[in-house]
């Protein structure tokens, strides 16, 4: 192996990073990965919104698009798993090579052990190549030797044993950070966190919500078949489709006339939980980025108001956005505090909506990278957050309201335990029965009436949980 030094030296570092912005257009789908992940790694960015920004500058085929977007998501996914891989065939830390031939060992390593289809040697081959490009020929043939040795010793891995090291097993096999594992042993055990582990790895569906202001879902699948997109019904939200989609989804004529929204199937079972009606006044709390928002001006049939509130001006332009897309007139956004509802609003509202901020467990088979971002203190700190604005939204119910509070997470300090410790301190507050307006197939699964909890595993879902709180008349 070369003793030449492994960084490449820092003038020619800042060319790399101005060669590849002033190319980005011309990037080829390894390359537009690797600059996804770099970004990531180094500056903190959201993995869809690095996608979203290099996809939107490249002119790749299809083909190579999906490519890019399978690379960048995967290399997240399985993280910790593949720098443990690597650490096995590296002399020294992975942390002491630059972010651009650490990813390229990333993206190779996840070639060889995730993504059958592409050839070994066309993965090292390529890494390789990359090596040379964002680096020198020292670090090159490192790629070479290390990748080299992946491909040869991947199948006998030195795996944790699953026995005397359950977590270490399922931390590394599924790629989970270790704490989190571990919490999901102590609530399900080792078959069901197993489970729910593989379920949070495969691929979340592209589906989408009927916007049923403008026509039927029949309608709006024809439309996508004659737009090219093969589509299906979802099982549980009745207005919704699951697309089979090559090209970009905003060049669909469809997307454009806002015939649609893209939005998760568990989310799209919120809003009808809620049931608001024509001609109510809603309050949602924490609406951005609109879906949920909208769905409700649908059920309400475009008749009644919608406060749409949020913290930050900037997100409510989001909830803004996706109104006018769709031809909803009854949305008003408005910057709002939920944990300090104004007096004029207090006893106000026949319905309020309370999706809150919270871990996000429940999607990471959709935000991969989330799972490295999360802290076992974050759940702690939410739950303060969570409970101070379920005291606000309850606050703004008038007699008799309804409230709906939904989170994208099953962590019980996040969901059952926040819900069972306002109704101990709230005696106008009970749980309403859900089953009345739960799909069929999701009755048996309300366990305690008023609380609904939806797994990956179980579900095919993300994971979510939503709870229907009734103020006394």
């Amino acid at each position: 192996m070369s003793r030449r030094r492994r960084f490449a030296p820092k003038k020619k570092q800042a060319a790399v990073v101005e060669k590849v912005v002033q190319e980005e257009e011309n990037l080829n789908a390894r390359d537009g990965a690797l600059v996804v992940l770099r970004e990531v790694e180094l500056q903190d960015a959201y993995v869809n919104l690095a996608l979203n920004r290099v996809l939107g500058r490249t002119t790749l085929s299809p083909q190579d698009r999906a490519l890019l977007t399978e690379l960048s998501y995967g290399v997240l996914q399985r993280l910790n798993t593949l720098d443990w891989i690597l650490s096995l065939y590296l002399e020294r830390p992975l942390q002491q090579l630059t972010p651009w031939i650490r990813n390229i060992l990333r993206l190779g390593a996840y070639q060889l052990c995730y993504l059958q289809r592409v050839p070994a040697a066309a993965a090292v081959d390529e890494a390789v190549k990359q090596a040379h490009r964002y680096g020198h020929q020292g670090v090159a043939g490192l790629v070479n030797a290390v990748l080299r040795k992946v491909s040869n010793r991947k199948e006998k891995l030195p795996w944790p044993a699953q026995r005397r090291s359950p977590d270490q097993y399922l931390s590394l096999h599924y790629s989970y950070p270790l704490w989190m594992v571990q919490r999901w042993l102590a609530e399900l055990g080792f078959k069901e966190t197993e489970a729910l582990c593989a379920a949070g790895n495969d691929p979340a569906p592209l589906t989408v919500r009927t916007n049923i202001l403008r026509l039927t879902r029949p309608e709006l699948r024809q439309k996508l078949e004659q737009e090219g997109v093969a589509t299906e019904e979802l099982q549980y939200a009745p207005e919704g489709l699951r697309l089979k989609l090559s090209g970009r989804l905003e060049e669909l004529e469809s997307f454009r006339h806002g015939l649609f929204q893209v939005q998760g199937e568990a989310s799209m079972l919120v809003a009808p939980l809620l049931n608001p009606r024509p001609g109510e006044t809603v309050l949602d709390l924490c609406s951005a980025p609109g879906g949920k928002t909208v769905h409700m001006a649908m059920l309400m049939e475009n008749k009644g108001t919608i406060i749409a509130a949020d913290l930050h001006p900037h997100r409510l332009k989001l909830v803004e956005g996706a109104a006018r897309r769709q031809g909803v007139e009854i949305i008003f956004p408005e910057k709002l505090d939920g944990r300090d509802i104004p007096a004029d609003k207090q006893g106000f509202f026949h319905r309020v909506l309370l999706d809150v901020p919270c871990s996000g467990l429940g999607v990471l088979r959709r935000k991969g990278d989330l799972k490295w971002r999360r802290q076992p203190e974050d759940i702690e700190a939410l739950v303060g957050l969570q409970d101070q604005l379920l005291r606000g939204a309850f606050s703004a119910l008038r007699p008799g309201g309804v409230l709906l509070y939904s989170a994208c997470t099953f962590e019980p300090e996040e969901t059952v335990d926040v819900i069972k410790r306002f109704l101990g301190e709230e005696p106008d507050a009970s749980l309403s029965l859900l089953a009345p307006l739960l799909p069929e197939a999701l009755r048996a699964e309300e366990k305690e009436e008023g609380l609904l909890r939806l797994w990956p595993h179980r579900h095919a879902l993300d994971g979510f949980f939503m709870a229907r709180i009734r103020k006394k008349s």
